[in-house]
């Protein structure tokens, strides 16, 4: 029992510690507006995009990056950060569904039907266009989004600085 005790007692020691040594890191970063390079080094692997596919074809495949643990919850700290201060601010968009909490793409499967539904018993007519975003975040660019951030949602000082930092020099 004494020995289970302990096990006990230096598991929730050393997982204190961790927890210390990320929040310390995560806080680092944002205190100082910098996103550190070391975290930025993704490992890339090619994954087959189905089972069925031809193995030995180079188009068959996607690239996967891993990036540090660390990288990941950096980043999830500023996504909560980002989301309250938008919704706080009253600065998020009534109709997208796409990394927002209670939104998917069904809720805006289900928006658009309505609005098609919604046109066509007041009989006005309906055009649909589909546009292909998977890859969308690949095309942004950098320094549009930083200028968005600044004088569209007020984001300014280390804030701003961060996103800058985040956003540039990436390797693999």
């Amino acid at each position: 029992m004494l020995l289970v005790l302990w096990i006990l007692y230096l598991h929730c020691y050393c997982l204190s510690v961790i927890i210390t040594l990320i929040t310390n890191i995560v806080n680092l970063s944002l205190s100082i507006g910098v996103f550190p390079s070391s975290m930025k080094v993704a490992l890339v692997c090619p994954l087959i995009k189905k089972l069925s596919l031809d193995h030995d074809s180079l188009k068959n495949y996607r690239p996967v990056s891993n990036l540090p643990f660390i990288s990941k919850v950096i980043e999830r700290a500023v996504t909560v950060w980002l989301n309250s201060y938008i919704k706080r601010n009253v600065l998020d968009e009534p109709i997208q569904s796409a990394y927002k909490a209670s939104h998917s793409t069904e809720t805006a499967l289900l928006c658009v039907s309505n609005d098609i539904r919604h046109s066509i018993d007041k009989k006005k007519p309906v055009l649909l266009v589909l546009l292909d975003n998977s890859a969308t975040f690949d095309t942004v660019e950098h320094q549009l989004l930083i200028a968005r951030l600044q004088h569209h949602m007020g984001v300014t000082g280390l804030a701003l600085n961060w996103f800058t930092s985040y956003l540039s020099d990436s390797s693999n």
